[in-house]
Parts: C-alpha cells; sequence; structure tokens
C-alpha cells in the first residue's frame, strides 16, 4: 500500500515531484519495474533487499537507494518485520 505524501492541493497546485511511504508485508515487495525519472527510497522501518540492475543489496532502517533511470528495480522485505519506506520521484508531466 502506497499513501502519497505530496499532493498538488497541499503544494499548492506547484508539486513536481512524486512523494509516498509504502508499507509492504513480510515477504512482499515491489515487482521489477524502472522509471522515466531517478528514484530514491528510505527504508523507514524494517528490513529489505533492493535488486537495482542486476545488483543486491540488504537495507536496514533508514539505508537509503538511489536508482538512476532508466535502471530496473524491484525489492523484497525478509527477515521477520514489514517494511515501511519513503520514496520520491520527479512527477511526469
Amino acid at each position: 500500500m502506497t499513501t502519497p505524501l505530496i499532493t498538488t492541493p497541499s503544494a499548492g497546485g506547484e508539486n513536481r515531484i512524486t512523494s509516498g511511504m509504502s508499507v509492504y508485508p513480510v515477504g512482499s515487495g515491489a515487482p521489477l519495474h524502472s522509471h522515466n525519472c531517478d528514484e530514491h527510497v528510505t527504508v523507514l522501518e524494517g528490513d529489505a533487499e533492493v535488486w537495482v540492475d542486476g545488483e543486491v543489496t540488504k537495507l536496514e532502517r533508514f539505508d537509503t537507494t538511489y536508482v538512476p533511470s532508466p535502471s530496473p528495480t524491484c525489492s523484497a522485505t525478509w527477515e521477520t518485520r514489514r517494511c515501511a519506506s519513503c520514496g520520491c520521484t520527479p512527477r511526469a508531466t
């Protein structure tokens, strides 16, 4: 589940980024995907693994990823805790 953190009304109609918080149950995550812009994601709670352009990195609380466009990426939670993360990408125009 992803909750938007910056919305057009809260930004006075001027938001140029997409920002949200996602929560993943144990054993789930984001499927393989890519963006037409760079992306960063910070783990707020729990542990996860992220696959970026063929390289797997284990992440813990407050670790941050940087994914350059158009690198393919996906993530999965591991251990026994859910993972909550916050990410930001430029908004599509």
